[in-house]
């Protein structure tokens, strides 16, 4: 696979978003797996909208700076 394409593909998991896990409460980093960082979280109507960052150093999503949205609906 060459660069441009892994570049593509990691653009292409970030943009897609990730799962926020309600009993861990955290998202991971679809590429690495590693714990993404929450950068900010908002709040639209039922639902939390957050927004991630990887840190792992050696992961291409944290090193192209991608984001990656997770949404949890909150009941009640």
């Amino acid at each position: 696979m060459s660069t441009h394409d892994k570049v593509r593909m990691a653009m292409a998991l970030a943009r897609k978003g990730v799962e926020w896990d309600s009993e861990k409460k955290r998202a991971d980093c679809p590429l690495c797996g590693e714990r993404a960082r929450v950068v900010t979280t908002k709040k639209q109507d039922r639902a939390r909208v957050r927004y991630h960052a990887c840190t792992n150093d050696s992961c291409l999503i944290c090193a192209l700076k991608e984001q990656m949205k997770s949404v949890e609906v909150v009941e009640g």
